[in-house]
Formats: structure tokens, C-alpha cells, sequence
């Protein structure tokens, strides 16, 4: 067959198998005729490149434009793993699952498993990798940070677990009576410590008091805390027991307690109660739903 044949031969497989393009190795480049001879499926064709400049052993992919077929270089994965080296080549398995046989800087050494960065554009191993690299942020914004949580409101209602009145220091009644010699109280147990979290924003803070009788109108009463943690009521209960004087006049009424040194020593639990000194005025007030204190806060 004459030369003519075979090219014309070679141009009809080209131009059946390649019109869609197809990937060839590149066997010799011809850099001053800007043309390279590639070898696909046992055939070999001479055609010029478009792109980059190709290498001896590049794959390119081959295409035809009318009756020219041209090429263009294919840039393999950017990473591989050291399959073996010797002093100056390294031979590459590249995740593409291509054999890669480039050189690399002097003095690096490479064993065989070695993660690889490869430069397809200088046919260079060029460097090896700690660990893959993360793969890119897609994202051209930072992850937007969910805001911080809004504080909840909370509200309750304390009721005494116990109430009484100590006359000379004796238990004599549940209700809460004070005059000259007796003193009455109210006991919450820990309750509001272990319902109210340290910390908490206080918003509202009252104490609810029902009144039987006074016979003192004009004289108030002097209320304070003491430190008495138990569910029942002490065997006895005396002025020394009792921390605070807030002056508190008669009659059924709802007591402000928001910024009280009363409610401080409650919530921190140093008090767990409330507790009117013998000594001042003389009336009574009533058992459960008096004392009732009714907190709101947030958290």
C-alpha cells in the first residue's frame, strides 16, 4: 500500500473513530513545525496542537475541525500516590488512575505511598502532601452564626410549706401571729433556690400577705429572714434567728420584694424563709395562701 493510501487510510479511521473525540498519546513533538505525532488504538497521525506546548507521553484529545485533526493536551489529577522512585523519576498512580512518570527537585525522597501534589504544566512532582487538602469552600461567605438564644420567661408561685408562731420561743399556732413576746413565720423549704437559676434576671418579686386581725393599727411590724431549710416548721424559732428588719405595716397586701436584701438571701439560698420579730405591734396574719411569694424572671 502506498504512502498516499496510508494516509488517506488513516484519515478515514480518524475522521470514523475520532469525530467525536477521542484521547491519544503523544510520541514525538516537532516544537519548530508546532505539530506532534500521536498514537491511538495502534495508529499513529502527525497534527498540530491548539493550548499548551505537549510533552512525549502527554495525553491529549484528539478532534476534528473539517479534514485537520488537531490535539490538545489533557491535565491529569493534581494528586497521586507514589507507586516507586528512584533517584531523579517518581512514578505516579494519579487519581485519575493514569501512570505518571515525572521527575521531581533534587534532594526530596519519595517512598512508595507517598501522597503526591503533581504540576501536569511542568511535567514536575511537586510536592509531597501531609494529608489530602480539604476540599474547597464553595461558599464565598463565612457559615452565617446562628444567633445567640433569647432568654425565657419564667413565672411561679412559692406557697409556705409551713407557717407558725412561737410564743416565748414555743410552737403555739399555725398561724402567724406577732406581739410583744411572739414571733411567727413563714418557711419555704429550698424551693425558690432550686427553681430559680443562679443568674437569673429578676422582673417582678412579691409577697403575698393576708391579714386576720391587728390591734396595733399605727405601729408596723418588722420582717426579716431566717435559715430554717426543713419542709416542717422548728421546735422553736427566736428573734436571734431572725436576719433583717424591714418595716412592714398591717393589713391584707402584696409587699414589693424586687431588689430586696429578703429576696437576695432567698434566691442564694442563705434564707428559707420569711420571719416577723416579737417586740413590735401585735396582729395576725393567716396560714397558706398568705406568705405566697410570686417571682418572674428570665434565663
Amino acid at each position: 500500500m502506498s504512502d498516499a493510501e496510508d494516509e488517506a487510510r488513516a484519515d478515514w479511521e480518524v475522521r470514523q473513530n475520532l469525530a467525536q473525540a477521542s484521547i491519544g498519546t503523544v510520541t514525538a513533538v516537532d516544537l519548530t513545525g508546532e505539530s506532534v505525532t500521536v498514537t491511538r488504538g495502534g495508529m499513529t497521525r502527525s497534527m498540530p496542537w491548539v493550548g499548551d506546548a505537549p510533552w512525549v507521553g502527554d495525553r491529549v484529545l484528539i478532534s476534528v475541525v473539517g479534514k485537520q485533526a488537531r490535539c490538545q493536551v489533557v491535565h491529569g489529577a493534581p494528586l497521586g500516590t507514589i507507586v516507586s522512585a528512584t533517584s531523579t523519576i517518581a512514578t505516579v498512580s494519579g487519581d485519575d488512575g493514569t501512570i505518571y512518570a515525572y521527575p521531581f527537585v533534587s534532594g526530596t525522597e519519595f517512598v512508595s505511598g507517598d501522597r503526591v501534589a503533581l504540576d501536569h504544566r511542568c511535567h514536575l512532582v511537586a510536592a509531597r502532601l501531609s494529608t489530602n487538602p480539604p476540599p474547597p469552600d464553595e461558599s464565598p461567605f463565612p457559615p452565617q452564626q446562628p444567633p445567640p438564644p433569647q432568654p425565657t420567661t419564667h413565672s411561679a408561685d412559692f406557697y409556705p410549706k409551713w407557717s407558725g408562731s412561737w410564743w416565748n420561743g414555743t410552737y403555739n399556732s399555725a398561724n402567724v401571729n406577732v406581739g410583744s413576746t411572739t414571733l411567727g413565720a413563714y418557711g419555704y423549704g429550698r424551693q425558690i433556690p432550686s427553681s430559680v437559676p443562679s443568674g437569673a434576671t429578676i422582673t417582678a418579686a412579691s409577697l403575698h400577705l393576708e391579714q386576720i386581725l391587728d390591734h396595733v393599727p399605727g405601729v408596723a411590724s418588722l420582717m426579716g429572714t431566717h435559715a430554717f431549710a426543713d419542709d416542717s416548721h422548728p421546735g422553736t424559732i427566736t428573734n436571734a434567728n431572725v436576719t433583717g428588719s424591714t418595716a412592714v405595716s398591717g393589713g391584707t397586701q402584696d409587699i414589693n420584694l424586687a431588689g430586696s436584701a429578703i429576696l437576695a438571701a432567698l434566691l442564694s439560698a442563705s434564707a428559707f424563709g420569711i420571719a416577723f420579730r416579737s417586740g413590735q405591734s401585735y396582729r395576725e396574719f393567716g396560714q397558706s395562701p398568705s406568705g405566697r411569694i410570686h417571682l418572674e424572671w428570665q434565663a
